[in-house]
């Protein structure tokens, strides 16, 4: 077979292979179009089922000793390093820190209002700008301080500052630059600068008149040498942080269950009441859980009352929902590191209904029916 050389100086050629060339990329810009659409739009009540063997790979279970000195009441947060995990408890306000085998190691806790202290701790972050052995702790108030793993001392780095106030989670986009997330004030978003010690920036208008406290949201999402995500939990929307740049990713829809935030009726108070409204009204309660890659998301949502839903997205199958776990009290998103996921597991006598084949050789002499600490699983994400 004879092949012609490809002739570039015949008009109708060119006009050809351009048009050829700008209908394949509007077919892929389409394609890429509906992928993304597809992502924001979940009808809940009529999703397909996905077992939690293909959401859920490789388990591993880590039981998290209970001493007198380590007892858990409410998980807010976990840092999952290669050696350590940095528990936060919401009521305690304490960090309590566990080998990787899940032996207790040490606490963080508070120390007071002073200099180089803290009075409570609502957020955990290790700064990726900093050394490797300090954790920084930050109170509603804006303040954060470092503590050095090694010394165990505490070093006040932002102090409490009137601009900054009922601060619920904080991340740093840069060496100078640290990004607070807040409910009230003018803005949901305040950029402050270590160096000038001022604010320096506010975006996102807080147009919301009602704020029903959520909890302890931690609304930033980061790993290490991935883009860091904010999630608005009174909004459904999602935006990637580019140091001082917000792009907006899109906006969750929930297809006629939506909540409505500035429309709640005024009885409407608290997580409780919010939950009981949903309830009666058939709604979503905002994201309580989130996880996402480059090609799956992950998250957890409370539908018409307290049945926590577990849903999973690829572009493959779209948007499922993750059978037999509504009923257990598994928060499978909150945490990550490296190639795996770290969820925590609030009701141990649960584990083997969700995880029948879980790896629990670390559980030997671990009472999973009297135990009272939480249960960690790691494990990779969703099978595609």
């Amino acid at each position: 077979m004879n092949l012609k050389p490809l002739n570039f100086r015949n008009p109708s050629f060119v006009r050809r292979t351009i048009f050829l060339l700008l209908f394949a990329s509007l077919l892929f810009t389409c394609e890429e179009e509906e992928s993304v659409k597809g992502e924001f739009v979940i009808d809940v009540l009529n999703l397909e089922s996905i077992s939690p063997e293909n959401v859920f790979l490789n388990p591993i279970a880590v039981p998290l000793e209970l001493t007198s000195e380590s007892a858990i009441k409410v998980v807010t947060k976990i840092i999952a390093t290669d050696e350590n995990y940095f528990v936060l408890d919401e009521r305690s306000y304490t960090v309590f820190i566990f080998d990787s085998t899940g032996k207790y190691v040490s606490k963080i806790v508070n120390t007071g209002d002073g200099p180089n202290s803290i009075d409570i701790i609502y957020d955990i972050r290790f700064n990726l700008f900093t050394p490797e052995n300090e954790i920084e702790l930050m109170s509603p108030k804006g303040k954060v301080v470092s503590y050095d793993l090694d010394s165990k001392e505490y070093k006040t780095i932002i102090g409490s500052n009137s601009d900054l106030n009922s601060i619920y989670g904080f991340i740093n986009v840069t060496n100078d630059i640290s990004l607070f997330y807040t409910q009230k004030g003018s803005h949901k978003l305040t950029y402050y600068s270590r160096e000038k010690g001022e604010v320096i920036d506010g975006k996102l208008k807080n147009n919301t008149a009602k704020m029903v406290p959520l909890g302890s949201p931690c609304p930033f999402l980061a790993e290490e040498n991935d883009p860091a995500f904010f999630l608005d939990q009174y909004t459904s929307e999602v935006y990637e942080i580019d140091g001082m740049e917000l792009i907006k990713l899109g906006q969750y829809d929930f297809v006629g269950q939506n909540l409505s935030i500035p429309d709640l009726p005024l009885f409407v108070t608290d997580p409780s009441s919010l939950a009981d409204y949903t309830f009666e009204n058939n709604l979503v309660y905002p994201i309580v859980s989130y996880r996402r890659t480059k090609k799956s998301v992950g998250m957890t949502v409370v539908q018409s009352g307290k049945s926590g839903k577990t849903l999973v997205f690829d572009k493959a199958s779209g948007w499922r929902i993750v059978d037999r776990i509504d009923k257990f009290r598994f928060n499978p998103f909150i945490s990550t590191m490296k190639d795996k996921t770290v969820g925590v597991l609030i009701d141990p006598t649960s584990l083997y209904q969700i995880f029948p084949n879980i790896d629990d050789s670390l559980i030997d002499d671990f009472d999973v029916e009297r135990e009272m600490n939480p249960i960690l699983i790691t494990y990779s994400f969703l099978k595609e």
